[in-house]
């Protein structure tokens, strides 16, 4: 008889699948949970850093642990999953029910649709408020300037309207929360370093085509060559307002001095685009771009490598012995993920291959031991 009404048998499998991965990658983040409150306790009395604020920190890093975790718990999860289920011969009688292999795969991809998507609005959505908000209740708690006022303001490069060769270095004291800046300073240097003009200004807002900024003084410094050497003259003056024109935005100004983890994806993008126009380097952003947006992707890779195991039975090994080989994969996986990225870093690899091998050799692995699979039955 050949399976023709899959819905039952499909809803089955992907109850028990659920089942299991929620239960892994709850054991998971508590796991982190508890080391993270082990590491933070010490802190626990400086300032205002009190143990409820503490806890309210730890708990505001779950998001973060639940994306990073996901697709090793995905993988242990379907591994004992598939494994109980083959197990009980439950797989045995699909297969003699007229479910092929492919078939099999293409519902293994279909379960794993809506913890992908989850897990991405967790990863581009959810985490990158909570990360935030977890830095900026911890360091002020600790009374450690951080977030919107930084000792040293916030820094950046931007050419926009200068001549060719020409620099400036943007800092800004303060971003408020209404997307204003306060306390700004440019500093303009020509092609060969030397600087031309620094401009101060107490505050500025959002106008078209950059910032008007208000309270503003400028100073030139003019050199010219004489019998004695190079003389630098200064001339110095005031502004009520001056129209800084530039392609840098309130939310540009406020990622420079975050994580990629603090950042979504458009946010990355973004940055991105911004520092690559001026000539700075990306490659570190590029690769959480690209680890962000292929989270779906390895929770997929992570569910297609435990199918192999569906058709292992139980004198292949008990459930425990698979779960142990699921642990070692997914610790593989994660090794083999941190390591591309540093290894990428250290040898400006592009960052679309750094994100995308650990997948590829995921997916090779997956084939590979599916056919040895079903080679030895």
């Amino acid at each position: 008889m050949r399976l023709r009404a899959p819905p039952v048998a499909l809803l089955y499998l992907a109850r028990n699948m659920a089942h299991m991965t929620a239960l892994t990658l709850l054991a998971f983040v508590t796991l982190f949970l508890f080391f993270g409150i082990l590491d933070e306790i010490d802190k626990v009395g400086r300032g205002t850093y009190t143990l409820t604020k503490m806890l309210t920190w730890a708990a505001l890093q779950v998001p973060a642990n639940i994306a990073e975790l996901a697709p090793v718990a995905a993988l242990i999860g379907g591994i004992v999953a598939l494994a109980q289920l083959a197990s009980g011969s439950e797989i045995t009688i699909l297969r003699a029910a007229g479910l092929s292999t492919r078939r099999l795969a293409v519902w293994i991809v279909l379960i794993a649709l809506p913890f992908a998507a989850v897990v991405w609005i967790v990863s581009d959505v959810v985490t990158p408020w909570s990360v935030q908000r977890a830095e900026t209740l911890r360091l002020s708690a600790l009374q450690v300037a951080a977030g919107q006022e930084l000792a040293s303001g916030r820094w950046l490069k931007d050419n926009t309207g200068l001549a060719p060769g020409f620099t400036r270095y943007a800092n800004a004291g303060r971003l408020a929360p209404d997307g204003r800046v306060e306390r700004v300073s440019l500093y303009e240097f020509d092609a060969e370093r030397r600087l031309t003009r620094v401009i101060t200004a107490q505050r500025g807002e959002v106008a078209p085509g950059g910032w008007m900024l208000h309270g503003v003084q400028e100073v030139r410094f003019a050199r010219a060559l004489g019998p004695l050497g190079e003389s630098v003259s200064t001339q110095a003056g005031t502004m009520d307002s001056w129209m800084w024109n530039t392609a840098v935005s309130p939310k540009v100004f406020g990622s420079i001095s975050r994580t990629a983890e603090e950042m979504s994806l458009i946010e990355l993008g973004r940055t991105i685009r911004f520092l690559a126009e001026n000539q700075q380097r990306t490659t570190a952003l590029e690769q959480a771009f690209y680890q962000k947006l292929f989270v779906p992707l390895s929770v997929i890779v992570m569910l297609l490598l435990a199918l192999p195991f569906a058709f292992l039975q139980s004198r292949a090994g008990g459930v425990s012995a698979k779960m142990f080989v699921g642990i070692l994969l997914g610790v593989l996986f994660h090794t083999l993920n941190r390591l591309f990225s540093h290894l990428g870093n250290l040898n400006t690899w592009p960052p679309l291959f750094t994100a995308v091998a650990p997948l590829l050799v995921g997916l090779a692995l997956a084939a590979a031991l599916l056919w040895w699979v079903q080679r030895t039955r």
